[in-house]
């Protein structure tokens, strides 16, 4: 029993020593008819909670300044149509940079928000922008993160000591 709260323990302090950083998709899972446009969310959470012992384990992020990410998903069932920062947490002197990847056979979207000019980060978690995407066939795609980043006002990365991160999917229906 001993051995195990150390255990419990060692992991804890891991998280509080890392910090993590959630990126979600919301709401994880829509169903949408062929040829309809519908909007996805894209959400930083900062706090995880380990469910075993039920606390809380929350990062700072009070200066970041830009945040990055790739979306993967099938083009053949979805297409990226725009992306937004309205009623984002990084607005005002924002820029924005998304650009679809056509040399791969599934579609990679490559996101980059930042802040503009020599100003500092913000509070950063909740709704970080909200990307627009039509249904053009039949089937399910789930749409997956990949290589997040997230820097502060410096220039440095942002999420802990290990640049942890937990990437949730999202899986889009189209009838």
């Amino acid at each position: 029993m001993n051995r195990r709260k150390l255990f419990l323990a060692i992991i804890l302090t891991c998280f509080l020593i890392m910090g993590c950083i959630e990126y979600e998709i919301s709401p994880t899972e829509i169903s949408v008819s062929n040829g309809n446009s519908f909007t996805l969310d894209i959400v930083i959470d900062r706090c995880i909670t380990i469910p075993v012992v039920g606390a809380q384990f929350c990062t700072s992020t009070d200066d970041v300044y830009g945040v990055g990410f790739d979306l993967n998903y099938d083009s053949s069932k979805i297409q990226f149509q725009s992306i937004t920062l309205n009623g984002g947490v990084l607005q005002g002197d924002s820029v924005i940079t998304a650009f679809r990847n056509s040399s791969t056979e599934n579609g990679k979207l490559v996101v980059g928000i930042s802040k503009n000019g020599q100003v500092s980060g913000e509070d950063v978690y909740g709704k970080i922008a909200t990307i627009t995407f039509q249904a053009v066939g039949t089937g399910s795609t789930e749409i997956t993160f990949s290589d997040p980043h997230m820097l502060d006002s410096t220039g440095d990365p942002y999420v802990g000591l290990f640049n942890w991160a937990i990437l949730k999917t999202g899986l889009v229906t189209v009838n």
